[in-house]
């Protein structure tokens, strides 16, 4: 469940805190292969020159082993479906994954692709080659597991290009067996790396342009192949909201599932979307939070995006079932994931008008007995963004006083509004808001809750109707819950 729903659940009863690193050392993971080669880092592979090109220092030590966690599966970003008409990389079935460095000292990650028509035309896979293809890299070879995100894998490559800015391991666009890469398991389902809390100022500098730092210490060059979260975005316009909504993202190309997220200080970055439904598009005019890892397409010194994989805070909620009586409601239970360390849970229980903070860390389990209170409210919010992530979004709307009146109302369409936010416009008057719902000199009301206005003019008056413009901020509560 996400957190932009309305959310009612039960007063605090216990809380058992279960942080991942905790969990590490009392569940013992599955065992994990050993490996004589000795690795190359993934920072080593993609180094850069300063015009953004690659050195390429490990041309001459093929085949390569790399190690890193698994991000994606293939079908998120591109079809693997073969095509029979396919007349380039582009148009025919592809496979791409990510893999994130895990050594201590590496940082960053790999992108791995093969595609079933290469360059030239003559190199391709026909449909039984480029399933069996699949079938070598979407599973381990040794025990038939399909790989999935959050897997620890070993790539041996024995090719690798730089294109678009980064290096990817590949089969060199060739079908023959002496370019293939291997992936293999060393320990499954170990999780995802936890995201990097990022905001547009760690990538875009003042002027709007990407930063390109050749020594890969910061900007996009430092973060590509890796899991990060942008933090106070919006989408930029109603394009952007149209391609979020798409009825059938997996048919989207590639090429059409890009938008546009913006900040407060007007820096713009691209959002990948990928080939699944991410829910409804937050509004233009709401905040939120992107989880994904950073590519690099289309320039050796620009080009960095987000491919989406989660949009949030998100506080997950599930139920315990009540325990003898059958009619008793359930338990709610919250949990929201390490993505999201630094964010605060805070709860209220007179229905978000005041908050106060939950004793909770990320991974928290939180179980709340039903029947004490059942107007309580979740929601998760960043402490140091409290302007963006208490969700206080501005608004404006438009009016008409007709000819010859003094009086005039409405509702606002979004609720509810920050109190001494209003502010009304007509002619030449300006009314504010007073911040306990008074309008002017006592020349109107504004009700924060239910979004109702009025207006009655002690000394204006005139002949035609005049159009009025109403300005004002209101709350959506980052909040989840149950009944």
């Amino acid at each position: 469940m996400h957190t932009d729903s309305p959310l009612v659940a039960s007063s605090l009863r216990r809380f058992v805190v279960s942080l991942a690193a905790f969990l590490i050392s009392l569940v013992p993971l599955a065992p994990s292969r050993a490996s004589a080669a000795t690795p190359l880092a993934h920072s080593t592979l993609q180094a850069v020159n300063p015009d953004g090109t690659s050195p390429q220092t490990w041309t001459n030590q093929y085949p390569i082993t790399l190690r890193g966690i698994l991000l994606n599966a293939p079908e998120d970003l591109l079809s693997t479906d073969y095509v029979p008409d396919a007349t380039s990389p582009n148009n025919g079935g592809q496979y791409q994954v990510f893999v994130q460095a895990t050594d201590p000292g590496d940082f960053g990650g790999t992108a791995l692709y093969m595609a079933q028509r290469g360059r030239p035309a003559a190199f391709f896979y026909d449909e039984d080659a480029w399933a069996a293809e699949l079938a070598r890299v979407t599973a381990d070879p040794e025990t038939g597991r399909p790989f999935q995100p959050g897997d620890y894998v070993e790539i041996t490559a024995n090719w690798a290009m730089h294109y678009n800015g980064k290096v990817n391991v590949n089969e060199a666009h060739n079908p023959d067996p002496a370019y293939d890469f291997t992936v293999r398991l060393l320990r499954p389902a170990v999780g995802l790396p936890p995201a990097e809390p990022l905001s547009l100022a760690d990538l875009v500098d003042d002027t709007d342009t990407p930063i390109f730092d050749p020594t890969r210490a910061t900007g996009g060059e430092r973060w590509q192949g890796a899991r990060v979260r942008l933090d106070a975005i919006r989408l930029t316009d109603d394009k952007a909201v149209d391609t979020w909504n798409a009825p059938h993202p997996e048919t989207l190309p590639f090429g059409a599932r890009l938008v546009t997220c913006t900040d407060a200080t007007g820096r713009t970055f691209p959002l990948r979307l990928p080939r699944r439904s991410l829910g409804p598009a937050p509004a233009t005019n709401r905040w939120f939070s992107a989880t994904g890892f950073i590519n690099q397409e289309g320039s050796n010194t620009a080009g960095y995006e987000l491919v989406v994989q989660e949009v949030g805070p998100v506080l997950d909620i599930a139920f315990e079932p009540a325990a003898g009586d059958e009619g008793a409601p359930s338990a709610a239970v919250l949990t929201y994931s390490a993505d999201y360390a630094g964010y605060q849970l805070q709860v209220s229980d007179d229905s978000g008008a005041t908050w106060t903070n939950a004793l909770a860390f990320p991974s928290v389990i939180i179980v709340h007995d039903p029947e004490a209170s059942p107007t309580r409210f979740y929601r998760l919010v960043l402490p140091d963004s409290a302007a963006s992530f208490t969700n206080k979004y501005d608004a404006s709307q438009s009016a008409t006083l007709p000819a010859g009146a003094q009086q005039a109302g409405g509702t606002l369409k979004y609720r509810p509004v920050v109190p001494g936010s209003v502010v009304v416009r007509l002619n030449s008057i300006t009314l504010a808001d007073n911040g306990n719902g008074v309008l002017g000199n006592n020349e109107g009301t504004v009700n924060y809750e239910s979004g109702a206005w009025t207006i009655k003019l002690k000394n204006a008056w005139w002949s035609s109707q005049q159009s009025i413009k109403i300005n004002y901020s209101y709350y959506v509560s980052n909040s989840e819950g149950v009944e």
